[in-house]
């Protein structure tokens, strides 16, 4: 067909051209199922992210929870180990420090300590979950 015949022609619908061209309608169907594929994939990937997250706070946790032990067990701060523990779990309890003071420093550390665990948790939880939906 010349360029003037097929500017005269009545307009087709979308369908129609790609018929001619001969693509079918599957074709067009499994760009759009690999469209939504591609959506399934971003909140797979972000739920992958959220569990990630939610690890890495749980890690953190744990190393206040030792820290905490290991305080109030009055572990020998000589000892390597004990003391990169010590040294990390001061380091993510920072501001719960001095939350609340009590006559027994085992007491002071387990509660300020505890709650900086628990915070890591919850907020490692929830951020993890936002992630997943």
């Amino acid at each position: 067909m010349s360029d003037k015949v097929r500017s005269l022609a009545p307009a087709r619908d979308s369908a129609a051209v790609r018929r001619e061209n001969g693509v079918s309608e599957s074709t067009s169907e499994g760009s759009r199922s690999r469209r939504r594929g591609g959506a399934k994939a971003v909140r797979g990937g972000l739920a992958v992210l959220g569990r990630v997250i939610a690890a890495i706070f749980s890690v953190l946790a744990l190393i206040v929870v030792l820290a905490i032990v290991l305080k109030v067990l009055e572990a020998n701060r000589e000892n390597f180990i004990v003391a990169s523990l010590i040294g990390a779990g001061d380091f993510l309890v920072g501001p719960f420090r001095q939350v609340f003071t009590f006559g027994s420093r085992s007491t002071e550390v387990a509660v300020n300590f505890g709650i900086a665990a628990a915070l890591y948790l919850v907020v490692g939880g929830v951020i993890g979950r936002i992630l997943a939906r």
